[in-house]
């Protein structure tokens, strides 16, 4: 839906440069449940951000419980979808650019 370069949005385990941390604008990072992850991926590749994934293995927990509720569940999915129309509504923007240009140089 969003269409990041990635294979994983919600993987859990980060690395961010110094200097890659003081391009992005982190005050307009407001998630606060298992979203963050995806929120800090989309805000790295909107700001242009190279972003790499490494391979990890990942082991499922044999002890405690999960800290997942339904309002991290809401809060994901809304702002997702916020994010996928955002991402629709600038790709039409500049869609609708293009052809204007086109026109123009046409004329």
């Amino acid at each position: 839906m969003l269409g990041l370069p990635v294979r994983d949005a919600t993987a859990g385990f980060r690395v961010y440069r110094a200097r890659a941390l003081r391009a992005l604008h982190l005050e307009d990072v407001h998630t606060r449940g298992y979203g963050f992850q995806v929120d800090m991926t989309w805000h790295a590749v909107s700001a242009g951000l190279r972003v790499v994934e490494v391979p990890i293995t990942f082991v499922e927990r044999e002890r405690g419980r999960s800290k997942m509720s339904a309002g991290i569940v809401l809060e994901a999915i809304s702002r997702v979808t916020g994010w996928g129309i955002a991402r629709r509504v600038r790709g039409m923007r500049q869609t609708d650019a293009a052809s204007t240009a086109r026109r123009r140089s046409r004329a």
